[in-house]
């Protein structure tokens, strides 16, 4: 790897071989403070409690669609609106959340109960689930291989994984280089394209793997000024389609455990 010249007051570092992008040395904020300046929005997670119920519907719109009802893990379930909108579409579910103060707003916020663990302390406990989730988490993982393989692990044979990240290859990206609101150096530690993230879970022994992209402005709950975006990114992307194998902002991928 070497210094990404097209960050260069960041400190991210590129492989030259395959496109990879992450930060030399990491800086993990797990913490309730996260949540309390939420990057990109400048006030508390749950401020603004209709949007988060808004983003969890629509990602769990994808989910249902693309899976039955059965045992639903979230990694990173914040304060519980992802397992709040999938309870009430007949997944039983379990949410993990390190941020401790947040996890146990989840009960009376949304009705569900959240664990305050990290990935590998649930890891520990050997237990599986017919579907995993989780929703812009593995940027903030320093070392992806083996939270890759902990998620296979977690993942029932025959169950099925679902993960959204930022888009290191968007159009935003590469229009705004340093200045694209979800590079949020430290927080985020490292960052994918498609072919990254695909190739992480294709050699964690997942199948079936597939990768595409969304407008982030899916996630806006409508008015004049969501419009204007949208058609401000359509213009910057040069597609009308909502979703685009690579030149959107927000990047999810679906693969299956083999049974």
């Amino acid at each position: 790897m070497e210094p990404d010249p097209a960050y260069p007051n960041s400190g991210y570092w590129r492989c030259t071989a395959c496109g990879f992008v992450r930060l030399p040395a990491t800086a993990r904020d797990y913490s309730d403070q996260y949540f309390a300046d939420y990057p990109g929005g400048g006030q508390a997670y749950d401020a603004d409690r209709e949007q988060r119920a808004f983003e969890a519907s629509r990602r769990a719109d994808w989910v249902s669609a693309n899976s039955a009802p059965g045992s639903l893990l979230e990694v990173g379930a914040a304060s519980g609106y992802f397992c709040a909108a999938m309870q009430a579409r007949g997944y039983a579910v379990t949410g993990i959340e390190p941020a401790a103060g947040v996890a146990a707003s989840a009960q009376q916020l949304n009705g569900v109960h959240v664990d305050a663990m990290m990935l590998d302390q649930i890891h520990a406990t050997a237990r599986q689930f017919d579907t995993v989730c989780a929703w812009h988490v593995v940027e903030h993982l320093d070392d992806p291989r083996s939270s890759a393989a902990m998620l296979f692990d977690l993942t029932k044979p025959g169950g099925q994984l679902f993960i959204e990240v930022p888009n290191i290859d968007s159009a935003e990206a590469h229009r705004r280089g340093e200045q694209w609101l979800h590079l949020d150096p430290p927080n985020h530690v490292c960052h994918y394209k498609p072919s990254t993230l695909a190739h992480l879970f294709r050699t964690s022994g997942f199948v079936d793997v597939a990768t595409h992209t969304i407008r982030r402005h899916i996630y806006a709950r409508g008015g004049w000024r969501t419009r204007a975006d949208h058609l401000r990114d359509m213009f910057r992307t040069g597609t009308i389609a909502t979703d685009h194998p690579t030149r959107h902002e927000m990047l999810r991928l679906c693969a299956r455990r083999p049974a």
